[in-house]
This record gives C-alpha cells, sequence and structure tokens, in this order.
C-alpha cells in the first residue's frame, strides 16, 4: 500500500469513527442491533446502557430509531451503538427543561414536572394493570389529602384506621348495614338498645 493509499485509508478510518445511523434490525435475545448509514449496514453490534453489572437496566432500541455509532479504528464490525437521537419520525416527548419524561409507544408514560412537584404515571389502556410488590411494607405519606378511586376497592387483609373513618354512604359488616340496621327486643322508651342484630 502506497502512501496515499495509507492517508486514504487513515481518512476512511476517521471518518467512520463516530457516524449517525438509524436501527436496521434487533437480536433482543442476543442484546444486538445492526445499523444501517445510508447503503451500508453494520454487523451485529452491541447498543451503550447504562447499567451491565450485577446491577443492570434493559431497554432495547427499536427497529427506526436513531442512534450514534462509535468504532474504534473506524471499523462498523467493531462499533458500539449508543441510543438515541431525536427525528422527526419521533421527536422529543417534552419541550421543558423542567420536566423529565418516559414515553412508550401504547400510550403509558411517567412524568416528573419539578416545576409542579408533580410525578405523573399514565398507563392508558383498558387492561391496563400496575404491580407494587414487596417483601416487607409499603407506606404511603402524605401531608395532604389521600384519594383512591375506583370502580371497586378490594382490602384483602385487616385494616387498621387511628383515627375516625368518615362514609358518605352505608357500610355492612357481616351482613349488617351500619345505616340501616334494626335491633330486637327493645322497647320504646328511654333506655339504651344493645349492640346492632
Amino acid at each position: 500500500m502506497n502512501f496515499s493509499q495509507r492517508i486514504r485509508e487513515l481518512e476512511r478510518k476517521m471518518a467512520n469513527l463516530i457516524r449517525v445511523g438509524t436501527i436496521e434490525s434487533l437480536d433482543e435475545t442476543n442484546a444486538r442491533v445492526q445499523v444501517r448509514f445510508g447503503n451500508i449496514v453494520t454487523a451485529w453490534i452491541p447498543w451503550l446502557t447504562q447499567r451491565a453489572g450485577p446491577d443492570a437496566n434493559w431497554w432495547a432500541p427499536e427497529i427506526g430509531e436513531q442512534v450514534l455509532v462509535m468504532s474504534p479504528s473506524g471499523d462498523f464490525n467493531l462499533g458500539v451503538a449508543l441510543p438515541a437521537i431525536y427525528q422527526t419520525a419521533y421527536p422529543a416527548p417534552a419541550a421543558t427543561k423542567d420536566k423529565q419524561v418516559v414515553k412508550w409507544s401504547d400510550g403509558s408514560s411517567l412524568t416528573y414536572d419539578r416545576a409542579a412537584h408533580k410525578w405523573s404515571l399514565v398507563v392508558p389502556n383498558a387492561a391496563a394493570e400496575v404491580d407494587v410488590t414487596t417483601g416487607g411494607k409499603i407506606n404511603l405519606v402524605a401531608t395532604g389529602k389521600v384519594t383512591i378511586s375506583g370502580s371497586e376497592i378490594d382490602l384483602n387483609g385487616p385494616v387498621v384506621a387511628s383515627s375516625s373513618i368518615t362514609a358518605s354512604g352505608d357500610v355492612i359488616g357481616q351482613g349488617t348495614s351500619l345505616h340501616n340496621h334494626v335491633n330486637t327486643g327493645v322497647t320504646a322508651g328511654g333506655s339504651n338498645s344493645g349492640p346492632p342484630a
């Protein structure tokens, strides 16, 4: 290889050290992607993630997502894909520095708005579930009002209240209505009745 060929090869490798491309194929099992740059498609290469040791996270890039590829020695086959870059087809999900947003393609999102001091988790699908599981305790603490709304609220376990409970509707315990129950064996007058029957 003569001097001019070596210079051209060096320039090619320098140009290929960092390239912007688009995910062409995804191998979820082996955590590898192929990236397209115009007419060129890389070999299967890994993508960069935040943690990949005893603690690990997983969020696979998807076909059509724009990424940066860093290639040691200018060889795409030794490259690593760094997700991701906003593009016209997939714009940024927020337009303010005060929000941190994770958005999924099914319409779900997790947002923290530091200006409003508000967390928001949205899972709009009618068949959706949100599960929180722990082997220990779950503590919900608020200095303000706590609201739980649903078509039905199912509490499985003893309920302990450290203050009074107010209900706008009836309360039924073991089939007895708190609002509409009657007491038997009572003579009208000023005496107190016995317990509800």
